[in-house]
């Protein structure tokens, strides 16, 4: 089981946010905000870029199921 899969609910949504402050600092391509998450989150590479993924999914999701985690 990796990191990823073993955090909980809110430490996840903690990784969500995080990402939606670095999105809006500009400091990076959110295509490369994986290698933030290894430094700050201790997340391997593989974890990294898929909480990444996940995150960017939630955008897809209807106005009314994305989560509060502060866009």
């Amino acid at each position: 089981m990796t990191k990823l899969n073993e955090m909980l609910a809110y430490e996840r949504m903690e990784i969500n946010e995080y990402l939606v402050e670095l999105r809006d600092s500009g400091v990076v391509n959110m295509f490369g905000a994986g290698a933030y998450l290894k430094a700050d989150f201790g997340l391997d590479r593989r974890d990294a870029n898929h909480a990444v993924a996940l995150w960017m999914t939630t955008f897809t999701l209807p106005k009314n199921e994305q989560p509060d985690d502060g866009r």
